[in-house]
């Protein structure tokens, strides 16, 4: 029983520290997408053309021994890509997502400048977007993009990977470049023969309050 009391307070006391130590401060970001898919169709590679998006959320962070910080968010990312399908015929899609990251960072101090290392997973819901073809003799057919698990949806609801990035700090502004590696296959129905992964090149700007 002594024992057992010692280890609750020892338990309170690391979380007292914990919370005293914690810094917690939240902000907002938004930037440039340069996006991009890999895609295969009946077992061959398709090249496509990357595309400009956008991404714009909150950002909050808790930061833990100085160093170490989590940063979760919640942020509105267009991604896609675009598709020659030859005689100047075009194909683009544009999904726009609700994405919610979640980095462990880790922080120093050079020369008075912050800059910091960030990786950790993200989990997007689809909530629209555009498929487009264009061509000078079929001329333009746009509709919206349908989310779902069937073979006549156009993309799965919802996406999955992982977030690599690198940043700078001065007081409350930073920027930061970071690479989404999509790892769940958009295409309905897709196997390893016909899938389409997202990747997007993400340039932010943010502002912690």
């Amino acid at each position: 029983m002594k024992k057992l009391s010692c280890s609750i307070a020892l338990f309170c006391l690391m979380v007292v520290a914990f919370q005293a130590n914690a810094q917690i401060r939240f902000g907002i970001k938004g930037g440039l997408n340069f996006a991009n898919q890999t895609v295969r169709a009946a077992g061959s590679s398709v090249t496509t053309n990357s595309q400009t998006g956008y991404h714009l959320g909150v950002v909050g962070e808790i930061g833990l021994f100085n160093i170490i910080a989590i940063q979760p968010g919640l942020s509105l990312s267009k991604k896609g890509s675009e598709l020659d399908l030859g005689a100047g015929v075009k194909s683009t899609l544009s999904p726009l997502y609700l994405e919610i990251p979640v980095n462990l960072m880790y922080k120093l101090e050079l020369f008075g400048i912050g800059v910091y290392g960030a990786v950790g997973p993200y989990y997007a819901i689809g909530i629209g977007g555009k498929a487009k073809t264009e061509g000078p003799i079929i001329g333009t057919d746009e509709e919206d993009i349908k989310f779902g698990s069937d073979t006549d949806d156009t993309m799965k609801k919802t996406d999955f990977g992982i977030n690599i990035g690198v940043g700078a700090e001065l007081r409350s502004f930073n920027v930061g470049l970071t690479y989404g590696l999509g790892l769940s296959n958009a295409r309905p129905k897709g196997d390893i023969d016909n899938c389409c992964y997202n990747r997007v090149l993400m340039l932010s700007v943010g502002y912690f309050f």
